[in-house]
């Protein structure tokens, strides 16, 4: 094949999920010139596992990303139909956002956020190649021979990375939702000697509304006052849907256990390694195997589509027992399953063979972001909030965070844990906050919230290369360098003498 070069960037993103997203966003906003590669442009922003953004553990995350500048919480206030705080039985540490998304309202808002962004170019383009010279990225290369050049390589390829679509005995290459997968870069990634793992997850069925009896279902509103993701939301988010709560039961664990040597989870078709907490039914009846039923809420996937989709009943089975399955479910018996649940089995570069900054060992200035660390685009997202040239160290310390940086009328809150984040982050305490940091002179008028742990170490690692003289921080390659200034931290004004 003829290659040609094609173009430059400082940044080069690979995949536009949530992870890919957020780093070409956060790259672009930082003045990086960046370009976002997708395989399908219709696939930008999608939602193929589960068409809602939150839920326990991952609705903090969110909120994390918000802190730092992110889009996700955005987005989603602006195409959620349903929002319900979960753990409300619990503290509030554990308090979790989950927001029932309209899908194609969702990828429609991402696109477009894409689109409208200074610095950043969205293609559609399959990368099958990471180019590298002297243990450094150059740049990438697409399947039609177009080389890019870039200073940075962000991995984000989420499930598409070799994937194969799994349900009963039909294994197929595929990506999820039937796109096209992502073929080539697995096996370069091997070749520049990176060890990749294999990981499983699935989807559940979708059913058609109007096959659905809903009068045997628990009703599950939302919240009667709905909070929004994002702090940056001014407009007041609603609850425009409704979801529905049943169960499985006897008959159904009968059927699952009867045909479990046909499951690919246990005839050994399927190899990866599934999510902990996002089990599929068949891992549940065998797992808890003394549990009389399970829950399944019934959730709208939009507004403009009569598709719902089944949380909880996720299965690799073969269609003919998934239907089986569904018809023993009260309010199911009739439904028409419009799409069949399926196992997504995928490549993942190994999350140990990654250094804090989800670089990897082996080739400089390439990243990894996404599903496999478990760390949606959180590393991939803190420069936007942290690079500014103008920040100041300031000496205000809250009982559950020290501001350690300013600009722009805006603090930058280092918490070294999760409930003095959440007490933080939520917007009942913004008020009280801002008091406590503005209570000698007024100071900001309002606050990120960064983890402890990411600052101290953006601030050690670059105190340490400052002091070096003779390195700058890798980041710097690409402009998104640590500034700090000011004339009364002193650590900070001799290291800047």
């Amino acid at each position: 094949m003829h290659y040609y070069h094609a173009g430059e960037c400082d940044v080069a993103v690979i995949g536009a999920g949530h992870a890919g997203i957020e780093a070409a966003l956060a790259a672009a906003r930082l003045g990086c010139s960046t370009i976002l590669f997708t395989i399908n442009m219709d696939a930008v922003g999608n939602l193929p596992c589960n068409p809602a953004i939150g839920g326990t553990g991952k609705g903090h995350l969110v909120r994390e990303l918000d802190a730092l500048g992110g889009e996700m919480g955005v987005a989603a206030d602006k195409a959620c139909i349903q929002y319900r705080m979960l753990n409300r039985g619990k503290g509030p540490a554990v308090h979790s956002l989950r927001a029932q998304a309209d899908r194609r309202a969702y990828q429609q808002v991402m696109k477009h956020t894409l689109e409208m962004q200074d610095n950043l170019q969205l293609k559609q383009a399959q990368i099958v190649s990471i180019l590298t010279e002297n243990g450094c990225v150059t740049g990438v290369r697409t399947q039609l021979g177009a080389e890019y050049s870039a200073k940075a390589v962000v991995i984000a390829s989420g499930t598409y990375l070799d994937s194969t679509i799994i349900t009963g005995e039909s294994v197929i290459s595929s990506g999820p939702d039937g796109m096209h997968p992502s073929i080539g870069l697995a096996d370069d990634l091997r070749k520049l000697g990176l060890p990749l793992r294999r990981f499983k997850t699935g989807t559940p069925p979708r059913v058609n509304r109007r096959s659905i009896d809903f009068s045997k279902m628990e009703l599950q509103p939302g919240d009667e006052t709905p909070e929004p993701f994002s702090f940056r939301t001014a407009h007041q988010v609603e609850n425009r849907a409704v979801c529905y709560l049943t169960y499985t039961n006897a008959e159904t664990h009968r059927i699952i256990n009867e045909n479990l040597h046909r499951s690919p989870m246990y005839d050994g078709t399927i190899s990866g390694v599934g999510p902990r907490y996002c089990p599929s039914i068949e891992t549940k009846i065998v797992r808890f195997a003394d549990k009389q039923r399970h829950q399944l809420f019934i959730e709208p996937c939009g507004l403009d589509t009569e598709e719902m989709y089944i949380q909880g009943f996720s299965s690799s089975l073969p269609e003919d027992v998934q239907i089986a399955m569904m018809r023993t479910i009260p309010g199911l018996e009739n439904a028409v399953m419009i799409r069949t649940a399926y196992a997504i089995e995928y490549d993942a570069i190994d999350s140990r063979q990654l250094k804090q900054s989800l670089e990897t060992k082996m080739i400089e200035d390439v990243l990894n972001s996404g599903k496999p660390n478990k760390k949606k685009a959180l590393q991939s997202s803190w420069p936007e909030i942290t690079s500014n040239k103008n920040h100041k160290i300031l000496a205000t310390t809250l009982g559950s965070g020290n501001v350690v940086a300013c600009s722009d009328s805006k603090a930058i809150i280092a918490c070294g844990t999760n409930p003095s984040c959440d007490y933080l982050m939520r917007k009942e305490n913004k008020g009280k906050a801002l008091e406590l940091i503005n209570q000698k002179e007024k100071l900001v008028d309002d606050y990120y919230v960064i983890p402890q742990v990411i600052w101290d170490k953006i601030f050690q690692d670059y105190l340490t290369k400052y002091k070096a003289g003779n390195k700058k921080p890798k980041l710097d390659q690409i402009n998104i360098g640590i500034r700090l200034y000011n004339e009364d931290f002193k650590e900070v004004s001799e290291m800047q003498k």
